[in-house]
């Protein structure tokens, strides 16, 4: 009885635990398969017990009751427990190799399952942290115009600094030079009460024309187009007279002659560029209609003769336009306001020609070669050598002189 309560159980055990799905592959009830496989263990049995006499039959015990056979189940008890316990075993690992396909199972379908798409983070905030740093770092429109406007400030305020600097050397430097002139010209100045004196006088004069024959000089070179400073002349001219030249004579002789020679160069140069244009003009001027050559030798015409004949002994009042032939105004007394008033014999030959060919309020254009008017000097500044002049001359009016007085005899 014991025996079968316990195969009964692990027969039940062992139904639980099989699975399913495998006993359905197999195609046989798991009650059969088991009792199957139970029969097939239970007919291996050890050799001991093989080698038991196998039981009577009932027909013979009952001829034979004094011949008794040993029980059974006190032989295969142990060999059924080993199986039991063997079967149980088996029925676990089943199991655990069910659970494993089971879990291999789901991991397969996991893999091959498409995984929903993470949700991306949010990204607005850290992209307005990057735009505000970038503000801070290039700054808004309004700071960076107030760094330009700084800069520029900066730079202004260093330009003005360098040129303030420039002035101050510039300045003390005109200082110096300024204190050296007072110096040389409190040796060299003269009182009210020293130019009281005859000698002093004369000797003052002399220096007074002396000085303008140099302003003429220096004002003639530069109109030639020769660079010359005006400190440094005059210098040259007081270290001469006190003695103390500032350089050697044999080196201040070669620079002198070097001087003029430039100076003569560009004379030179001046003057032949002067007598081109004067030929074209003459020779432009000689073919206009009613121009004619004087016997002195300059070209005229008469632009106006004039309404009455001029009086015996009369004071004529006339206005001279001066001017060169590329007509560069030398002199113009009408625009000035001037009026010169000379009987005819008080003119120059020149202009008392011209007059002699007009009447009252008559004018005339008069063209002259430098040998008449100038020369080969001319008239520095304005007028350069051997030039060539036009005079436009208009009587202003003619009056007849005032008998002399007794009293003025």
């Amino acid at each position: 009885m014991t025996r079968r309560v316990s195969v009964a159980a692990w027969l039940a055990l062992a139904t639980c635990a099989l699975p399913r799905h495998a006993l359905a592959d197999d195609g046989i009830p798991a009650l059969l398969q088991f009792a199957e496989q139970y029969q097939q263990r239970s007919d291996t049995t050890p050799d001991a017990a093989r080698k038991t006499p196998p039981a009577a039959s009932p027909h013979k015990a009952k001829t034979t009751a004094s011949v008794k056979p040993a029980p059974p189940a006190a032989v295969t008890l142990r060999p059924r427990r080993s199986l039991l316990e063997r079967d149980e075993q088996l029925a676990r690992q089943r199991l655990e190799l069910q659970v494993l396909r089971q879990e291999n199972a789901a991991l397969r379908a996991a893999a091959h399952e498409t995984p929903a798409p993470a949700a991306l983070p949010d990204l607005t905030p850290l992209q307005q942290w990057l735009a505000g740093l970038r503000r801070v770092w290039r700054g808004t429109p309004d700071s960076r115009r107030a760094a330009e406007l700084v800069k520029q400030a900066q730079q202004q305020v260093a330009l003005a600094e360098q040129k303030r600097r420039k002035q101050e050397q510039r300045f003390a430097k005109e200082r110096d030079t300024w204190r050296q002139q007072q110096q040389t010209q409190a040796q060299w100045s003269i009182t009210p009460e020293q130019l009281q004196d005859e000698n002093n006088r004369l000797s003052y004069a002399a220096g007074s024309a002396l000085g303008r024959d140099i302003q003429t000089m220096l004002t003639e070179r530069q109109s030639w187009g020769v660079p010359v400073d005006r400190r440094s002349l005059l210098a040259g001219v007081l270290d001469n007279l006190t003695g103390r030249e500032r350089l050697p004579q044999q080196e201040l002789n070669a620079l002198m002659a070097k001087a003029d020679e430039t100076a003569g160069a560009a004379r030179e140069r001046i003057v032949n560029a002067q007598q081109q244009r004067d030929r074209a003009y003459v020779a432009q001027f000689s073919k206009r209609p009613g121009v004619q050559r004087s016997p002195t030798g300059f070209w005229y015409r008469v632009d106006y003769a004039g309404d009455r004949a001029l009086p015996q002994d009369a004071v004529i009042d006339v206005v001279v336009k001066e001017k060169l032939t590329d007509g560069t105004v030398i002199q113009d007394m009408d625009l000035n306001g001037k009026v010169l008033s000379l009987p005819l014999s008080g003119f120059p030959p020149l202009f008392r020609e011209a007059i002699g060919q007009l009447r009252d309020h008559g004018s005339i254009t008069m063209v002259v070669p430098p040998a008449l008017a100038y020369g080969e000097t001319g008239y520095p500044p304005k007028v350069p050598p051997n030039a060539t002049m036009v005079y436009e001359l208009r009587i202003d009016n003619s009056r007849v002189r005032a008998p002399q007085s007794a009293a003025d005899d």
